[in-house]
């Protein structure tokens, strides 16, 4: 942790080289989809599944062993500030990938919105080493896919003089809602 007296300004930064006799970094996380801006967070619908993957460099010769940690917050892009909420945790501790490299949610889980992804993994050992990462997601809403006629015809023949109802209204649908 850093200060500077003539500013208000701090900078908190973690070391990736060894700080102990027993020879071990922190560990170094990627994701293989990274969004690091909220502005700039990768898109998905609604009405699909996603995942985030991680993956985990270690360096210790000590231990390998370590625990994985997802964290979820909810982002108001106005004021770029992200907020865990019970319910997210809730969520998050529903899933049974939420202790592994990779989380999966399912389709339908997140509202839309922008939310934070944090991947944590602690080092266990006689001192506890951590490293955390974040990626920006964003929830956005599926495009109708419209139905002139039911499941989906994309052409019919009628003979002469007969009536073709085209009911874009009622065969269309809205795959983030189970009604149109």
């Amino acid at each position: 942790f850093a200060w500077n007296q003539a500013t208000t300004a701090t900078q908190e930064i973690y070391f990736s080289f060894p700080i102990t006799i027993d020879n071990c970094n922190l560990p170094y996380i990627t994701f293989d989809t990274y969004n690091p801006i909220l502005r700039w967070a990768r898109q998905v619908l609604l009405s699909k599944q996603f995942s985030v993957s991680a993956y985990t460099s270690l360096n210790c010769s000590m231990s390998l062993y370590n625990t994985k940690q997802w964290t979820i917050a909810q982002c108001d892009t106005t004021s770029q500030l992200c907020t865990r909420t019970k319910t997210l945790d809730n969520i998050i501790n529903g899933l049974s990938s939420s202790k592994t490299a990779e989380i999966s949610i399912p389709a339908q889980t997140l509202p839309y919105g922008s939310y934070q992804f944090n991947y944590t993994v602690y080092m266990n050992l006689k001192q506890t080493f951590l490293s955390y990462t974040t990626t920006y997601i964003e929830v956005i809403q599926s495009s109708i896919v419209v139905n002139m006629l039911p499941n989906g015809t994309s052409s019919i023949t009628r003979g002469m003089s007969q009536n073709l109802d085209l009911e874009p209204g009622i065969w269309s649908i809205d795959p983030d809602s189970t009604s149109f």
